[in-house]
């Protein structure tokens, strides 16, 4: 079964809504944590690609999603350690995506650099 981009950007966004506590977000938007946001995916294409042939679509796409925590000593540790097992699990699951780890980071919204998890959930399109 094949789908787009912007479907599976949808599917990742539905199962991570059911995380309770979680705010979705949209990439981009100032929020309060906890919150979650998928960003854009880096889109990859296999086989063969014919020249002039403009209309081969990607295989598959892989989204960072931010787990983003508040700045606070007494609550950025625990949410990531509390949240990020669950945002695991809501990406796993999305029948086709996997994610195999969940790296320390930054995501910045409203001008503040914000603790967070980046998951990279791989999403086979076709």
């Amino acid at each position: 079964m094949s789908t787009t981009p912007a479907a599976a950007l949808d599917e990742l966004a539905a199962a991570l809504t059911s995380v309770t506590g979680l705010r979705l977000a949209q990439l981009g938007a100032d929020f309060e944590p906890p919150g979650v946001v998928v960003g854009v995916p880096r889109l990859e294409w296999s086989g063969y690609h014919g020249y002039g042939n403009d209309t081969t679509p990607p295989s598959a796409a892989s989204f960072p999603i931010f787990l983003v925590a508040n700045l606070d000593p007494d609550k950025t540790v625990s949410e990531l350690l509390r949240y990020g097992p669950l945002v695991g699990a809501a990406i796993e699951k999305v029948t086709r995506a996997t994610v195999e780890a969940a790296d320390p980071g930054f995501y910045t919204a409203g001008g503040r650099d914000l603790p967070a998890y980046v998951f990279t959930a791989e999403f086979p399109l076709s």
